[in-house]
């Protein structure tokens, strides 16, 4: 795992974030995310 200070902030509250988080579906997601816009605009 990681620790709340090596994580760092939770973006969306401004806070650090509270144990026992999911950061790694938190991160896969950030990572995604523009993939997907980026196909979507590509095919539609």
């Amino acid at each position: 795992g990681i620790c709340q200070l090596c994580y760092g902030r939770d973006l969306g509250r401004g806070k650090t974030v509270e144990l026992r988080t999911a950061v790694g579906i938190i991160a896969a997601q950030s990572i995604g995310e523009p993939g997907t816009q980026l196909t979507m605009r590509t095919f539609h």
